[in-house]
């Protein structure tokens, strides 16, 4: 009974002291450290691993060390909540069970959703400040740690995605400590705690690949290094391309030259004077065969022998394959799944790329991409997604000046 009354009166005292005060009176020894030289000690507590000299606390600010002693929260409960099983990590464990969780004070600074007051996010209103939507929340409550919660109505926001999500409540909590301000090239400056982990990159050298994105505290970026910038864009769903309706809108009608029509023309009218297919190959310097050859064709209406004659040209369909006519096997895959490769070529193309077209053969053409001599890595590399994704063979050409990956693959160049 003591106790208890012992506790009760630390409570009341409690709440006429400063809430670091009070954190310190609810402490004991804890037991995830070790002690190292100098009084000072070595917190395994989170992944932060902390080494504390002698009166100071850890990055969570509930954790200290005092005359080489680590203590800890102890003796109140900060958070209770009491949440489905299926929300936590267990699997298959008492299904539809309550599970309850509860823990002490103390922020390691490293929610990506912790903010400074003046941090701007996009809403259904345009750009909007945190501290800005709080102050203008009428509904507000203000918990016993100094901490406050706003609980706006009808308010959404855009997340990583691009989609608009509700927001069900906005917290505000007390901090003392550093401030960094960002301030990435085209856009806005970002004001955060050193500790707030950004997605970056350091800036690639030329002709090297772009490495992977990966999660860095903001007091170790610096200007050598890219932030990774979230947007909705089309490349956060799958795009597959159809390649028959793609080519249909390219393709050009077969056009016969001046000279095969004329000839035609001579063929026709001289056996409708009655002569053979001897005579008439004699006449015009042509196997009895090659004339037969045109006839037939002509009486078919295969072809034609008018001045302006076009023929529609129509794709080739061989299965899960496509080509134009006249096109050599293989043609194109039917449909195209547009991954970082195939955007990779796309830039490459818009960066490098060229199609050189045939001024007597509408539906011929050549892809060519134009590189440096020194980015002969790069060009291998374009050749191999070309391969993947086309089942093309594309050649390097060495010139003077440059490095040129062709293909000679008309559908693919249209």
């Amino acid at each position: 009974m003591a106790t208890l009354e012992h506790r009760l009166l630390k409570v009341r005292e409690a709440q006429q002291m400063p809430i670091a005060q009070v954190l310190k009176e609810f402490v004991r020894e804890g037991e995830l450290y070790r002690r190292l030289d100098d009084n000072k000690v070595e917190c395994f507590a989170c992944g932060h691993r902390c080494v504390i000299f002698d009166g100071l606390p850890g990055v969570c600010r509930v954790r200290f060390n005092e005359g080489g002693k680590l203590f800890v929260p102890w003796g109140y409960v900060g958070a209770l909540h009491l949440d489905p099983i299926e929300k936590k990590p267990f699997f298959h464990a008492y299904p539809g069970a309550k599970a309850l969780s509860f823990g002490m004070l103390g922020c390691d600074l490293k929610c990506p959703y912790c903010l400074p007051y003046d941090a701007r996010v996009a809403t259904h209103q345009g750009m909007k400040g945190i501290g800005e939507l709080f102050d203008t929340t009428p509904v507000r409550i203000d918990l016993p740690d100094g901490a406050s919660v706003a609980y706006p109505e009808g308010l959404t926001v855009y997340t990583h995605l691009g989609r608009l999500r509700p927001v069900r409540a906005i917290f505000r909590h007390p901090y003392q400590g550093q401030l960094l301000t960002l301030v990435p090239f085209l856009c806005p400056p970002i004001t955060c705690t050193p500790e707030h982990e950004f997605l970056a990159i350091l800036k690639p050298k030329k002709g090297q690949p772009i490495p992977t994105p990966t999660f860095l505290p903001a007091a170790k970026l610096t200007c050598e290094h890219c932030l990774a910038i979230p947007k909705r864009s089309p490349f956060s769903r799958d795009i597959v391309l159809e390649v028959p309706q793609l080519l249909q809108t390219v393709v050009k009608p077969l056009r016969a030259r001046e000279g095969d029509v004329r000839l035609r023309r001579q063929v026709m009218a001289l056996t409708e004077k009655g002569w053979t297919s001897r005579q008439i190959g004699e006449r015009l310097g042509k196997g009895a065969s090659f004339v037969r050859h045109i006839r037939s064709k002509v009486r078919r209406g295969i072809w034609q022998i008018k001045p302006t004659y076009q023929r529609p040209a129509h794709l080739i369909d061989e299965g899960e394959w496509v080509r134009l006519p006249y096109e050599r096997r293989p043609g194109l895959p039917k449909t195209l799944r547009l991954d970082f490769r195939f955007a990779a070529l796309l830039g490459y193309y818009c960066a490098e790329g060229c199609v050189v077209r045939d001024e007597h053969r509408p539906n011929a053409a050549t892809l060519t991409f134009s590189f440096g001599h020194h980015e002969r890595a790069l060009a291998e590399r374009v050749c191999q997604w070309l391969r993947e994704l086309f089942g093309v063979r594309p050649s390097i050409v060495k010139t003077p000046t440059t490095l040129q990956v062709a293909v000679n693959k008309s559908s693919l160049a249209l």
